[in-house]
């Protein structure tokens, strides 16, 4: 831990000479526009798949948003770094999750990836924590990466809904291949929204109609996956509000009505717009049924690469009879497969996803916990479920601790924490450069790392 530290100052410290230059705004400016430029290449990402096929895969992703990551921590350090005391359990936790993620076992096969996620865990983001703990400003850092979430996300869905009108025929999709993605899209842009709201006073109307532009994406994607984790999120985000106004009756009510009537209009605005624009293709873009005769000349992509259109091979909504396994949307069985073949050694990753005949098809985890353990092993799942837990019993600390006054600042922690409690467990995304909404967990751990007592 002391030896990290150490060559992160060595590395910072002689580099911050030169960025020391820079005044403090250019330097967090930078801060903000790089934050936004990781995530809106990560929602881009599967559009650019669509598009340009695996000229630019999982390994240009990492690369690119890596690079982009590391000049947000050299364009963080505000002074001259000093050592901090961490945590000692959750750094070790971490680290080790980190390096047996990155070993090959059983091979080699497929786990380039693999080898840079363990990479970002050990390595990149406790370099993050460690410039955030010297600076001990997490108001500022929350704020920075709220606004960022948001420039990212109205970006991406201006896109979306000028190229691809809404059609109340099939779930949207925008200018993914699949609905999921726009609902998994859009939960980064909703949670930053709402911590803005509670944080920000002169523009708190404006994250108010942000926050209903990315609701209403949420909504027409029909991911049920998302909407909970946004509800899960919104759920904290009322407790912060009542703890922040000071259990005031009155203005309690006002703030959840203001935000709710100016959400709902916004919501309506758009499906109005979208409703009542053409395009000139003979066919709708996200129509279900031409996706099916699309797929009858061309070759089904492997499911190796991604494998989140299980959620649109159904109709969500339905409640046909109401089953476990209908409401899962295939989950249950996937699960039990992953659980049953989980072992101390992982798997090779050179045929891709296994085949889980229950389901007819290939598929990934649609759990991250079960996708790190069948992949690496089940030690580090074990560990990473339970950094997630700590996080959670932080967050819960947190929201329903004595300390006064309540910390509102900080609220986008456990909107994000919250947020990825529900995603991390529904869903096969694992990496943090790969969605907003885990980049938005990485980041909110950096306070958890700081041992404030040793540090006083």
């Amino acid at each position: 831990m002391s030896l990290l530290q150490r060559l992160y100052m060595i590395v910072l410290n002689t580099l911050f000479k030169v960025t020391g230059r820079i005044s403090e705004k250019v330097r967090d400016a930078a801060v903000v526009v790089l934050i936004a430029a990781i995530e809106l290449v990560s929602m881009l990402f599967n559009y650019w798949g669509k598009i340009n096929g695996d000229s630019f895969g999982y390994k240009e992703l990492f690369l690119v948003n890596t690079g982009l990551l590391c000049l947000v921590i050299l364009f963080s350090v505000k002074e001259e770094l000093k050592p901090v005391a961490w945590k000692k359990l959750l750094f070790y936790t971490w680290f080790i999750v980190g390096i047996l993620v990155a070993l090959p076992i059983p091979d080699m096969a497929g786990r380039g990836t693999f080898i840079m996620f363990g990479g970002l865990i050990s390595f990149i983001f406790p370099a993050f924590y460690f410039v955030w703990n010297n600076r001990g400003d997490y108001g500022k850092l929350y704020r920075m990466v709220a606004i960022a979430t948001v420039i990212a996300g109205a970006i991406f869905f201006i896109k979306c809904f000028l190229e691809v009108p809404f059609d109340t025929t099939a779930a949207y999709e925008g200018i993914t291949d699949n609905s999921n993605s726009i609902g998994i899209a859009s939960i980064g842009g909703s949670i930053a929204s709402l911590a803005l709201i509670c944080t920000e006073g002169r523009w708190k109307y404006l994250f108010m109609a942000c926050f209903g532009v990315f609701l209403t994406f949420t909504w027409i994607s029909e991911s049920r996956a998302s909407l909970l984790a946004i509800m899960l999120a919104g759920a904290a985000f009322v407790i912060g509000i009542i703890r922040s106004t000071r259990n005031d009756g009155e203005n309690i009510i006002k703030a959840l009505a203001s935000i709710l009537i100016l959400a709902v209009m916004t919501g309506a605005i758009i499906v109005g717009l979208t409703k009542v624009m053409t395009r000139e293709e003979p066919f709708v873009v996200n129509s279900k049924l031409q996706t099916v005769l699309d797929m009858e000349d061309q070759d089904i992509p492997s499911a190796a690469e991604d494998d989140e259109d299980l959620d649109g091979m159904v109709d969500k909504f339905s409640k046909g009879d109401g089953t476990i396994e209908q409401l899962s949307s295939g989950r249950i069985d996937i699960w039990k497969y992953y659980i049953k073949h989980i072992g101390i050694a992982g798997h090779s990753r050179a045929n891709g996803d296994p085949y889980i005949k229950e389901r007819h098809k290939t598929a990934a985890a649609h759990n991250t916990y079960l996708e790190i353990s069948y992949r690496s092993g089940i030690i580090p799942g074990v560990l990473y479920g339970c950094i997630a837990v700590y996080a959670a019993i932080w967050c819960f600390a947190y929201l329903f601790g004595k300390r006064k006054p309540f910390d509102k600042s900080i609220i986008l922690v456990v909107l994000a924490v919250f947020a990825f409690g529900v995603m991390s467990n529904l869903e096969r995304a694992v990496y943090p450069i790969e969605k907003v909404h885990i980049l938005l967990y990485f980041l909110a751990l950096a306070p958890m790392f700081e041992s404030k007592k040793a540090n006083n």
